[in-house]
């Protein structure tokens, strides 16, 4: 009886994974805007947060596949972004602070970008520290795609065209030739 019984697999939930991945991208965004707030090199956290958002999207959908490297590219982005103009934005509040100036969020994060086109010094740096975390993210991308592809090749999946079975053969029927020929070349090691 209990071998009749079909066991269903949970399918992945995508949302859930696209979830997980920011959630677990923004504690990587988080660590760039403190780094990049303090003045250290921010740009390599930016391979951290794809990194988390790879792991947790593929925690919940099991694999990472070309959806899954977009999805995780594109969340990894718009995180950095944001935490570069939130971090460029409470500078800024800080420094108008400690002059005793008194502003709102909003009002320093619309002046902000008239300061930037104004200022070339701060908009070199700011499109270095651009271009430097999509490189970054690009490269972690590049390490997502090199482990899932070597986790690939050591992992051999147990399907009908690895064991040179046909559509009428059972698990027990294999095609002893492959063995023969497997078993000859370990003889030859």
């Amino acid at each position: 009886m209990e071998e009749n019984k079909i066991i269903q697999e949970k399918r992945p939930n995508l949302f859930l994974a696209i979830l997980c991945a920011v959630g677990l991208g923004l504690v990587g965004a988080v660590l760039w805007g403190l780094l990049y707030y303090t003045g250290y090199i921010a740009w390599a956290a930016a391979y951290f947060t794809i990194l988390l958002s790879a792991w947790g999207y593929k925690k919940i959908y099991k694999k990472l596949d070309v959806k899954g490297y977009i999805i995780v590219g594109v969340i990894s982005i718009v995180e950095i972004v944001v935490a570069m103009l939130i971090a460029l934005d409470l500078s800024v509040l800080i420094e108008l602070a400690k002059e005793g100036f008194s502003a709102s969020f909003g009002e320093v994060f619309s002046l902000m970008f008239e300061v930037i086109a104004a200022n070339a010094e701060i908009r070199n740096d700011l499109i270095i520290d651009v271009v430097l975390s999509l490189v970054c993210i690009a490269v972690g991308m590049l390490t997502l795609y090199l482990i899932n592809r070597r986790a690939g090749k050591q992992t051999k999946p147990n399907t009908a065209e690895s064991l040179n079975l046909d559509e009428n053969s059972s698990a027990e029927t294999l095609n002893l030739e492959n063995l023969n020929s497997t078993d000859k070349e370990e003889d030859k090691k």
